[in-house]
């Protein structure tokens, strides 16, 4: 909504009453392409904060977990108990949660699918903004890509750890 103001502000409207003059049917058309692309641009940004809290919550658990078992294994060791319940010590042990491959590699593809989805909005919106009417529209694709980084990693391969698809350390162990 807040684009689609910023947007409209910059379309020239007759005075006082509102409406567009210059505007056509195609302007409107490019503009209601290039908020489109931008509202999905928006929603893989979105998904891609949430997978970020996701795993910054699971880290922080994960830290909590050890430092609470460590708290109660010096207190252990302080009243001279360390070792003396091998029980306790092995199920607390038990219950630390291991980083689990397959659930890495289910977050590292859910990214590895938000990059994809990103780049490719990108591209869609350098092209409608380089198709577009506007020639501020035509010259913010150019700012976008002024040293054609984005040309140049579209034409050349990926060269990257894990371009295969795959969490990197998959399959071994």
């Amino acid at each position: 909504k807040i684009l689609q103001g910023a947007m409209m502000d910059k379309v020239p409207r007759v005075g006082g009453g509102g409406a567009r003059s210059d505007a056509s049917a195609d302007d409107e058309k490019d503009e209601s392409a290039v908020l489109g692309v931008l509202n999905k641009m928006f929603d893989v940004i979105l998904n891609f904060t949430c997978l970020q809290e996701e795993t910054y919550k699971e880290a922080l658990l994960d830290v909590k977990m050890e430092r609470d078992r460590q708290r109660r294994m010096r207190s252990r060791l302080k009243r001279g108990k360390y070792g003396e319940d091998a029980h306790v010590e092995q199920k607390e042990n038990s219950e630390l949660r291991q980083m689990n491959p397959k659930q890495c590699e289910k977050v590292y593809d859910r990214l590895l699918s938000l990059e994809t989805m990103f780049s490719r909005l990108l591209s869609q919106l350098r092209v409608k903004l380089s198709e577009h009417s506007s020639s501020d529209a035509q010259f913010l694709d150019v700012r976008l890509d002024f040293n054609e980084f984005y040309e140049q990693r579209s034409a050349g391969s990926k060269i990257a750890v894990g371009a295969t698809g795959t969490w990197p350390g998959a399959g071994k162990g």
